[in-house]
């Protein structure tokens, strides 16, 4: 028999052996390892069985948590009694159950019923609340040269319809059936109206139809701007007002009642972002109130004792409330005689003509007013003035407008010269520009810097009042050039602010000695991110390039500047068009400024710095520290001008 045919026969035999002699010696192997008989003896192991047994035997039987009585709740609620109404009532008013204890959160003690808490209170169910928001109204002042326009309107809320138990209306009442009709209210009295000039505080301002005390009924509310004669010109004013009204409100500083009658809850402002959120945040005050703490409870109105608007009583069940505080509508006021300066130079002292003293050079513009036309003097009077001289002249022979003839008027002020400081630094706009980043590459940073220049500036006193008004030396301005270089203020053309004041002294704006610096944020905060996420929101396919990775800024205008990372350049969002180029805008002139008329030669420079504010009452336009904002006669800083970039309210 060959090789061949005997692996054929018995080739399976030969490797089922080998397989099995495989597996023996591999089960041999495991009998004979001693790593996995124990290393401990029978003794130990009998030890350690029976302290486990032991262990076992010594446990308490597991406690089960107690389930909730909600068969008995049910039945509880099943068992109270509904209140017994007319058909009529049924078929129109559903029952007042009120929101049970056991519908909103437990106790601190962990306890749901309100008699163990601590102080102790009676059962809450039957409390059926609303919500009165009192929101704020609108308010706006305007200078219209020696007088104001003032402007007030009460808050608007939206209808009953859509929010049965919340309400911003004027006048609401909610009214159901409870072992009788039981009327809850919420109105309001009318607004309080209040005026602030310069640093005094608030006062109360009389409209017509008003109470001393500023209070007008909603009645006498004006529906047009009502002009009344400016308090105390070239000072800022500023406007605000607040609704009175009257609501049959719960008393949540006290315990709950059982089924209380009056239950109007008083917000200030909304309190609710709509009817769909209305219900959860009744449970939420009710929860509050029962445990007398929480964010909502604190922040809900009590009661105001004080004189109510004319005319006005309060029912038996009412209580007076105020309303949070308008935003604040502010103007600088001005006068018929605008003012402005032109530089300091030397004059001859009035009694001894051999001696000279400082002065400063005015310009003098008078506003002439013939059936019901305004028109400027068409060529300003330019007078001199040194300290402890009053600012203005009496019985001037000046040229009418409106026929060219001479008519005598005063051109009078009430300030006088104070002081007089040559080489005061002006910053005429700050600037952003790109500037390589550290390390090189296409992305760069955003530096921020300013344009100083030496001016002169001149105090003026109000002795009456004690206000201290600055002027600063009219002067030229030349926007920057440069590729990617953001200003402001932001100009598309020079500036000669002498040429402008003359040109229409109503509109002129000059920013001061130091403008409103752009603000900077960083990337992932601030206004940028917002506009991001509302692009996002949008599904603008731009959206990435309103990201940035390093410092941004945003401008007093309302423009924001970064550095975006799509194509690596300096983006720029202008949402009220600063940059826009108008059809003719005011104040544009010429790229080479106008030379100022020669001065007489100067007298020995007054110490330098900035004057002292500490003690004085700031004028319209200056900063807390004493700087001018603005010069009198001029516009104030937050008007926007016709051909000037709308500045927005800070």
């Amino acid at each position: 028999m060959n090789a061949k045919t005997f692996l054929i026969a018995h080739g399976e035999k030969l490797i089922v052996a080998a397989i099995a002699g495989g597996c023996g010696l591999v089960l041999w192997g495991a009998i004979d390892d001693p790593s996995i008989r124990p290393k401990e003896d029978q003794q130990a192991i009998e030890a350690k069985n029976a302290k486990i047994d032991k262990v076992f035997k010594t446990q308490n039987p597991p406690v089960m948590k107690e389930p909730r009585p909600y068969l008995d709740q049910l039945l509880a609620r099943i068992s109270e009694a509904a209140p017994i109404t007319p058909t009529m009532a049924w078929l129109t008013n559903p029952p007042d159950k009120g929101r049970v204890p056991d519908q909103l959160q437990p106790n601190p003690n962990g306890t749901k019923d309100p008699t163990k808490i601590t102080p102790p209170q009676p059962p809450t169910g039957g409390v059926y609340l609303y919500v009165y928001e009192l929101l704020a109204p609108e308010v706006g002042i305007e200078d219209a040269i020696g007088s104001l326009k003032i402007s007030v309107a009460a808050p608007a809320a939206a209808g009953a319809a859509a929010r049965p138990r919340v309400s911003g209306e004027a006048e609401r009442k909610w009214e159901r059936q409870d072992k009788g009709k039981i009327e809850n209210t919420g109105r309001h009295l009318g607004l309080e109206v209040q005026i602030k000039i310069g640093e005094n505080p608030w006062k109360p301002l009389v409209l017509p139809g008003a109470t001393p005390e500023g209070l007008l009924p909603m009645s006498a509310i004006p529906t047009s701007a009502v002009t009344i004669p400016t308090p105390e010109p070239w000072q800022l004013h500023k406007l605000r007002a607040r609704v009175i009204a009257s609501a049959t409100a719960l008393d949540i500083d006290k315990p709950l009642v059982e089924r209380p009658r009056y239950t109007v809850l008083v917000s200030a402002g909304q309190a609710s972002a709509g009817p769909t959120e209305d219900t959860p945040l009744i449970d939420k005050a009710l929860a509050q109130i029962r445990v007398q703490k929480g964010d909502l409870f604190k922040s809900l109105l009590r009661p105001a004792q004080g004189a109510l608007p004319p005319g006005i009583k309060l029912s038996e069940n009412e209580k007076r409330f105020e309303g949070p505080w308008s935003p604040v509508a502010e103007v600088g006021a001005t006068a018929s005689v605008r003012f402005a300066l032109v530089g300091l130079t030397t004059a001859a002292l009035p009694d001894n003509p051999a001696k000279t003293r400082d002065v400063g050079r005015f310009l003098l513009l008078r506003l002439f007013e013939q059936g019901g036309e305004r028109k400027w003097m068409k060529k300003p009077l330019e007078e001199k003035f040194g300290v402890g001289d009053v600012l203005g002249k009496k019985d001037v022979d000046l040229v009418s407008p409106f026929d060219g003839k001479k008519i005598r008027q005063d051109l009078d002020t009430p300030f006088v010269v104070d002081k007089l400081i040559k080489d005061q630094e002006r910053v005429l706009y700050w600037f952003v520009k790109p500037v390589a980043r550290q390390g090189g590459g296409k992305r760069k940073d955003l530096l921020l810097d300013k344009k100083p220049v030496k001016t002169d500036i001149i105090e003026l006193k109000n002795p009456e009042t004690g206000n201290i008004l600055v002027l600063t030396k009219l002067i030229s301005v030349n926007p920057p050039t440069g590729k990617d270089v953001l200003f402001y203020p932001h100009r598309t053309a020079s500036l000669n602010e002498r040429e402008e004041f003359t040109k229409a002294p109503s509109e002129f704006k000059q920013y001061g000695l130091v403008p409103d610096e752009p603000k900077k944020f960083k990337p992932g905060t601030g206004p940028l991110t917002e506009l991001y996420k509302a692009k996002a929101d949008e599904g603008a396919l731009d959206v990435a390039s309103y990201e940035t990775d390093t410092d941004y800024y945003v401008f007093p205008d309302g423009r924001i500047a970064w550095w975006e990372l799509v194509e690596n350049g300096l983006k720029v969002h202008d949402p009220e068009g600063v940059m826009t180029p108008k059809a003719a805008a005011p104040g544009a002139t010429a790229p080479t400024p106008t030379p100022e008329a020669p001065e007489a030669p100067p007298a020995a420079t007054p110490p330098k710095g900035k004057p002292p504010a500490g003690g004085r009452t700031p004028a319209p336009g200056m900063t807390p520290d004493g700087l001018p904002g603005m010069p009198p006669g001029m516009a104030p800083p937050d008007m926007p001008q016709p051909g000037m970039p709308p500045i927005p309210p800070r």
